[in-house]
């Protein structure tokens, strides 16, 4: 009777090591970011080959409750540009409402506005 206890105690005790061993690994890879999934999606912002994109940032927005898409690009057309109202129109899927949605958005300086070559702009689109 007490081979039987010993056996179940070291087969518990290797076995208790093992899985803290794993439970350990698992940590370490989470700690650097191994299960992140942006990891695996590249961070980019791409528009018309001579309107790159300098910076973007998508956040909730408090003030309506939905989320606001900022961006600011470049004119690197060679030629100056016109902004109309409603000049950028931002097509998203399943962000805000399920399915595909278009949500237009300004520009600044306030259409309508010529930018020219070389300038950059900022365009704001509210998805809700």
């Amino acid at each position: 009777m007490n081979r039987k206890g010993q056996v179940a105690l070291e087969f518990l005790t290797t076995y208790g090591w093992v899985i803290v061993g794993i439970i350990l690994f698992i940590a370490v890879l989470l700690y650097y970011g191994m299960f992140d999934p942006l990891r695996f999606v590249s961070r980019q912002c791409n528009f018309e080959l001579g309107l790159p994109c300098t910076a973007y940032k998508l956040e909730s927005s408090p003030a309506t409750g939905g989320t606001v898409f900022i961006v600011q690009l470049s004119n690197n057309l060679g030629y100056d540009i016109s902004l109309p109202p409603a000049s950028i129109l931002l097509n998203v899927e399943n962000v805000g409402k399920p399915g595909k949605q278009t949500y237009a958005g300004n520009c600044t300086p306030a259409a309508p506005y010529t930018v020219k070559k070389g300038e950059t702009f900022t365009c704001i689109v509210n998805i809700t």
